[in-house]
Formats: structure tokens, sequence, C-alpha cells
């Protein structure tokens, strides 16, 4: 698939599951959107997509289905219909029947449609808890912060333990690794926030340029009038491959390492 070779099977009859860099890499090739064009459904998890991605999936009429859900659920529990997906709904979908999610503060009070909050759920496919220890409660609550709409659309915003304080202010990785997407100067990228005596975090960008002309002051001078200042990272680390497992997802201690490796190495600053 990576080489534009599509698999030699009657796509109409399946639905197709991606991550977001297994859909990016498709879309590459002629041949392969195509073929994934064919498909009933394109089920898309995993991992966070950028608006760039989703943009360029939807100008191809893929019939996309964006997911959330996770092992101790069974998988998804929150699905966007492909229809809507076309008709330009940003979101992650809607709650499953066999589901339900509630939208908790951090004291654990319900909060109102459209705010942000922790995210807690119920589900007939909860697991029964991590062995040898049970649930004492079929209640289940993730590291993710999203909110419901008034339609009932579920918006995952970030992971609570993901999110960045640099100067008192709360920055989430997902918004700032789609902006450097939309550029279209990298291949890959990941944001993390590393300590710092000035800003508490600071915003830092593990990326893999798109070719050997890209470099942190080209990607800096991009975001200029996207990224609010506090949002733009300050650090900038460019590698051949970030380190990612068989399901596309970072390996946060691996990426640490490398980035505490890295900074022992000149690093451009991007303004304050």
């Amino acid at each position: 698939l990576e080489a534009g070779e599509a698999e030699s099977i009657s796509p109409q009859n399946f639905f197709l599951s991606l991550v977001p860099t297994q859909l990016q890499k498709l879309l590459s090739h002629r041949q392969t959107v195509s073929w994934l064009s064919q498909f009933e459904t394109i089920l898309l998890g995993g991992a966070p997509a950028w608006s760039d991605l989703l943009d360029e999936a939807r100008s191809c009429r893929l019939p996309i289905s964006p997911t959330y859900g996770m092992t101790e659920t069974a998988s998804q529990i929150v699905t966007l219909k492909p229809k809507d997906f076309l008709a330009a709904k940003v979101s992650s979908g809607q709650v499953l029947p066999h589901a339900q999610i509630t939208i908790t503060s951090e004291t654990g009070e319900p909060l109102a449609i459209g705010e942000t909050g922790k995210i807690t759920l119920q589900s007939d496919s909860l697991m029964l808890g991590y062995y040898p220890n049970f649930l004492q409660q079929p209640i289940y609550q993730p590291d993710d912060l999203g909110f419901v709409d008034s339609q009932g659309y579920v918006q995952i915003v970030g992971r609570d333990s993901n999110k960045i304080i640099t100067g008192g202010e709360n920055v989430f990785p997902a918004e700032v690794e789609a902006a450097i997407m939309a550029t279209k100067l990298v291949k890959d990228v990941c944001v993390v926030g590393i300590c710092d005596r000035t800003w508490g975090q600071a915003i830092t960008a593990v990326y893999v340029p798109q070719n050997p002309d890209v470099s942190d002051q080209t990607l800096i001078a991009s975001l200029e009038k996207t990224l609010s200042k506090v949002k733009r990272p300050k650090c900038w680390i460019s590698l051949e491959n970030l380190p990612r497992n068989s399901q596309g997802k970072i390996n946060q201690p691996q990426l640490r390492q490398i980035i505490a490796a890295k900074t022992d190495t000149p690093m451009i600053l991007a303004k304050a």
C-alpha cells in the first residue's frame, strides 16, 4: 500500500480501519486514493487527525468515519458518520447506543452543553478493570478532555496530562500539531511541553521535514499568522522519523529520551 499498490479485493464489501499517519501515506498515491474511495466506510482513530488531512480526505470524497474509543471500552464508543464527515461536520461523532458520556468539572460536577471538562464514560463494553483489580463501579474516566454540543456531537479537545501550561496559559498539543501539519512543510510532528524556568513549560515540536530545505526558521515563519505567540513552539527538533508503535501512536517514553538527548545540542529558540 505504501508503494501505491492497492490490494486485489472488492473494497465496497469492506470497512477499513486506519490511523491518521496511514491515511496520510495512502493519500499521497493516486491509485490508492481511488481504491480508498470504493470502501463502504473508512474508520479513522488511534490518534487525533489534523484538519488539513481531513480536508484533503473530504476533497477526495472518501467515506471517512472519525472515531473515539480505547482498549478499555473494546474500541469505539463515539463515531461520526461518513455523511456527516462529507458535510464538513467537525466532530469526533455521536455516542453509540451502548455507551454514555458525561462531561464533568475537576470536582466531578456535570457541566453544561458546550463546556469543556473531563470525560466520564459508561459502556456495555467497558472493561472489568486492570487485573487483579476490578472497577468498583462500571464507570471509567480516561485522561481526556472534551465537550458535547447542542446536537449531541462529542468534541475531544485533548489529553489532560498532555496539556501544556506555558506562561500561565493552557495549550493543547493537538491544536499546535494541526497548525504545523497545515503548513505542508512536515511529514510528521509531535508537540510536547518540557520544563522551562521562564515559561514553566516550553512548547517543543519534534518534526520530520518534508525535504532538506525545511528548517526551524522556515516553520517559525510559517506559523506567524496561524498561531498566537503563546501557542508557537519555543523549541524545535528535527528527526528522520518519529518513534511510533504498530498502532501509529507516539512512543512517549522514547520520544522524551530523544528530546533529553537533543537538548544538549543547539536548538532554535522562537522569540517570545
